[in-house]
């Protein structure tokens, strides 16, 4: 972290003392004194609730930003907007959330095709279509329980 940018941390948690430390004075400094820093951290942090700690952050001019749970994501009006999350139908459980592709490219932005497939239901056609097998080697390959055809389970059945 830049010097500036931890005077500014600094400042935030009270501490305006801590550059003038010689564990803390350089980036250098902090980086091998990086434990000593975290707990002068945590300390302030865990005395204060999060979105408390990010509006003084925000004051103090102090680049931060929390880590996002799913429930965040979800939440966010930002991710919301940007389409960040898309909703890909699927036969079996409806609706599933899914992260957009990323990056997205003005000309190629690239898109979701399904869910994900069910093990063992292209096998047949990849058999076919690379090795150039017949039905009837594929039928033999079913019956010796190398190859399988795995049925779509019930709404019900995906719920356990």
């Amino acid at each position: 972290m830049a010097d500036s940018i931890f005077s500014r941390l600094c400042v935030a948690m009270g501490r305006p003392d801590l550059p003038l430390n010689p564990l803390f004075n350089s980036a250098t400094a902090r980086g091998q004194n990086f434990e000593s820093v975290d707990q002068c951290i945590s300390e302030w942090t865990s005395l204060h609730k999060l979105e408390e700690v990010e509006k003084i952050l925000q004051e103090q001019n102090v680049p931060a930003m929390r880590i996002y749970t799913i429930e965040d994501i979800f939440r966010d009006p930002h991710y919301a907007a940007r389409g960040s999350i898309q909703h890909i139908p699927d036969p079996v459980l409806g609706s599933v959330a899914m992260a957009q592709v990323v990056p997205r490219l003005s000309e190629t932005p690239g898109h979701i095709d399904h869910a994900g497939e069910w093990v063992g239901s292209s096998t047949k056609s990849v058999l076919q279509s690379y090795l150039g097998m017949n039905e009837i080697e594929l039928n033999m390959l079913q019956a010796q329980g190398v190859i399988f055809d795995q049925p779509e389970p019930s709404p019900v059945e995906s719920q356990v």
